[in-house]
């Protein structure tokens, strides 16, 4: 199936780059990287793995698997989860990569699939 399970869509959270965002009045996004701006501010969802070989198809795999390790066995970040939902998912990575807001889109779809079928 791939690099990333993908859950039906539950919610309209995306992935947009950097340069999505230009010159553009931004609604609905979170910034998902390590560090942006003067701030330098390192968001909670952010990979703490990072890649060094960006045409390492292979680390990247590797990265981004280590992240869906680290983000399903950190209760924190599962418990706030949702506060992804329907949000622009802000990071450096090109959208035709693998991405861990990949991971990230797939948790909140995955989440609310699963509350879902609590309420039924």
């Amino acid at each position: 199936m791939g690099l990333i399970k993908k859950y039906k869509v539950m919610s309209k959270t995306s992935r947009v780059e950097l340069t999505d965002l230009e010159g553009k009045t931004t609604n609905k996004v979170v910034y998902i990287g390590r560090s942006w701006g003067v701030s330098g501010k390192r968001s909670k969802w952010s990979n703490p793995k990072k890649i060094t070989d960006y045409g390492n198809p292979s680390q990247r795999r590797d990265v981004i698997n280590f992240y869906r390790r680290y983000l399903f066995n950190n209760k924190k970040l599962m418990a706030s989860i949702l506060e992804l939902k329907d949000m622009k998912l802000l990071c450096h990575c090109n959208k035709d990569e693998a991405c861990h807001g990949d991971v990230l889109i797939n948790a909140v779809n995955h989440t609310l699939s699963a509350l879902k079928k609590e309420v039924k």
